[in-house]
């Protein structure tokens, strides 16, 4: 059961904690940070407050979060009764901070909120696709300059940019549309449903993201793209892990990702063992997956009242 709060600063914790008096639930769990949170530190509150209930904190960010932000967690490290990463990555980084957290800590990874197609969609050799939210140091900059390039050089793809911008930063997305309405070959497709996301991605061959800090296992809109079978150019950092390899390919920059793109357009059989590798590294991050690590999390917790190893990393 979610609680609800219009408002998460420090002076609303105990309101908010008798709402999940009210609920009297077996787990708490609280998931950090959230857009909704912002700044406010009644999340941290929680974790006190709520003794009486195990608590569970999935940490979604700290490796790249500012300085303010990292010594936010601290509470959490602290006071909750396990913790759960993204990935090994972040995991890695917060015990160097806390070394006892990896006792009492898991890696569950995130899943893709868009489904995953079986039928048969065919697939244009000369699409290109971005998908993910629309908001600064996203990569989105990055692909309008392969779009760019691919005029320069009179190449034959054709660009969608499909996403939703994100609240706050709507001015970033008007600005940017306003930049590209003279790109011929470039469309906008804002807005859509899962399926319709679903849809346009399996009708593509190729997706650009460019990510700042690399591919992860964390990037919901790369597992989007992957589990539809979209052989997807992206970049590799510190997060990125072994697996990846054979399903993507790895650039460094627009003009080498339109190198790759007229490398890979006719390698018909590449493209396909790519595709079902991508397909099947997807399924890895399936959401009854997912679930069923969590309710494992949840019976060890219930069952000891006491910090448990992690049965599984």
């Amino acid at each position: 059961m979610p609680v609800d709060s219009p408002h998460w600063g420090l002076v609303y914790s105990r309101s908010i904690y008798k709402k999940i008096v009210n609920y009297n639930p077996d787990i708490l769990h609280i998931q950090y940070p959230t857009v909704p949170y912002g700044r406010g530190l009644a999340p941290q509150a929680l974790v006190f407050l709520s003794r009486a209930y195990p608590t569970v904190v999935t940490i979604h960010e700290f490796s790249q979060s500012h300085l303010l932000r990292r010594v936010a967690i601290t509470p959490f490290a602290i006071a909750a009764r396990r913790l759960i990463f993204t990935n090994l990555y972040e995991q890695t980084a917060l015990s160097k901070w806390f070394p006892l957290i990896k006792v009492r800590s898991e890696v569950i990874p995130i899943g893709s909120n868009i489904p995953f197609l079986d039928d048969e969609i065919p697939r244009d050799p000369n699409i290109v696709v971005f998908f993910g939210l629309i908001r600064p140091n996203r990569g989105l900059e990055e692909f309008i300059a392969l779009v760019r390039q691919a005029i320069v050089h009179k190449k034959p793809y054709s660009f969608k940019i499909i996403g939703s911008p994100q609240e706050g930063v709507e001015g970033y997305f008007l600005a940017l549309k306003q930049q590209t309405q003279e790109l011929p070959n470039l469309a906008w497709n804002v807005g859509l449903d899962p399926e319709s996301v679903a849809r346009e991605l399996a009708k593509a061959t190729f997706a650009y993201l460019h990510f700042p800090d690399g591919a992860s296992e964390r990037r919901a809109s790369l597992l989007a793209a992957i589990g539809n079978g979209v052989v997807v150019l992206t970049t590799k950092g510190l997060q990125t892990p072994p697996i990846f390899s054979g399903a993507v390919e790895f650039v460094e920059s627009p003009a080498q990702a339109l190198k790759v793109l007229d490398e890979l357009r006719f390698a018909r059989e590449r493209l396909n063992l790519m595709s079902q590798r991508a397909r099947e590294i997807a399924g890895l991050f399936s959401w009854d997956m997912i679930a069923r690590l969590h309710i494992q999390v949840y019976k060890q917790m219930t069952n000891s009242g006491k910090n448990l190893t992690p049965s599984s990393k």
